[in-house]
């Protein structure tokens, strides 16, 4: 699968609204015309199933999911902890309580839910930095510094801050990535 809920959301509007066929649809968004008679057929697959019902609506879950796409894209993939701390701080800014989350905190059971829900997500180790990617040029290290020149004109000093890398790792290779681009 190789779209995002949000992009089969789209196309699945489009379709309804008569702008564009099934077969139109399957080449504009890349998705398989099966899937798109499907989802139009049943639009939530979710209504019967068994078990208890997610913490998340299915639009916070999907909402989630390509946020949690975007920073595997921007080459800056989370863990599962990681997430489980984001979900954490979002339901103490909405102001809500989980009684099943021990302190609010959801745990491996809710996190294996969640991935199982959203196959789009992939799980894998995360790689060093390429060589290719990690090369810089005196003329790429002079534009960055003209263009921060630019960019903190006129704020004062005071309200400029400075971080150092005290949390990242060296080894990258030990940790292990829960959501990346689906290849």
């Amino acid at each position: 699968m190789d779209y995002s809920p949000s992009k089969l959301r789209r196309c699945l509007a489009i379709v309804r609204n008569d702008e564009v066929s099934i077969e139109g649809a399957e080449i504009l968004f890349g998705i398989p015309k099966r899937t798109i008679f499907s989802r139009l057929k049943e639009p939530t697959k979710k209504v019967n199933r068994p078990g208890r019902p997610t913490v998340f609506s299915a639009a916070e879950e999907d909402s989630m999911v390509e946020h949690l796409l975007l920073l595997a894209e921007y080459d800056m993939p989370i863990t599962g902890d990681d997430l489980k701390v984001v979900v954490k701080n979002y339901l103490e800014a909405d102001g809500r309580t989980v009684e099943r989350f021990k302190d609010n905190f959801p745990g491996k059971d809710w996190l294996s839910g969640f991935l199982r829900r959203h196959p789009v997500l992939s799980s894998r180790v995360a790689e060093n930095v390429k060589i290719v990617k990690a090369a810089v040029s005196e003329t790429m290290l002079r534009n960055y510094i003209t263009h921060l020149e630019k960019t903190i004109e006129g704020i004062p000093s005071s309200n400029i801050y400075n971080c150092d890398e005290t949390n990242l790792t060296d080894n990258p290779i030990r940790k292990r990535v829960k959501f990346s681009i689906p290849l």
